[in-house]
């Protein structure tokens, strides 16, 4: 900024690109409301802007936003504590994600939803935060038998060459 105090609202279409997770993505907001100095023309986004702005890149990304977050979670009937144990993140970052202070990478983002999709990811990943197995013994023998007989019925199935 120039340091003149002439600073004023005004309401833009607003273009830009923004990076997460290592991918660019270009966004538009359209009527953002800015402020805007007018002796330079530096524009300066209050909190409510840049809340869009972020919206606007969750949704390009493709990524669970703050309401969802809290939403899954409420309906597991969890604590932030409780969660973040469970995804091995500090309580602080679930209490980010959730009033959209701090946005999840795409794998925590894919996390959250299996976790919240499936009550065997959120069963594994419970243990593992009691630093039990993740999977009981038992099922690991029958998914290891499972996998034992799949491999077989393709390996039967696969004329070798002959020599």
């Amino acid at each position: 900024m120039c340091g003149q105090p002439n600073v004023s609202p005004v309401t833009v279409d607003y273009s830009t690109e923004m990076e997460h997770d290592g991918i660019s993505y270009s966004l538009t907001v359209p009527s953002l409301e800015i402020l805007e100095c007018t002796a330079c023309h530096n524009q300066v986004f209050p909190d409510q802007a840049f809340e869009k702005l972020l919206s606007k890149l969750r949704s390009e990304a493709g990524l669970l936003t703050p309401e969802e977050i809290k939403t899954g979670r409420t309906v597991l009937k969890l604590t932030q504590e409780q969660l973040a144990s469970h995804l091995k993140v500090a309580r602080e970052t679930v209490s980010r994600w959730e009033s959209g202070g701090q946005i999840q990478q795409r794998a925590y983002d894919t996390l959250i939803r299996l976790y919240f999709q499936f009550e065997d990811v959120r069963t594994a990943l419970e243990n593992a935060s009691k630093n039990q197995p993740m999977v009981e013994e038992e099922k690991i023998a029958e998914m290891s038998q499972a996998t034992m007989k799949s491999l077989t019925d393709d390996v039967l199935s696969t004329s070798l060459p002959r020599q």
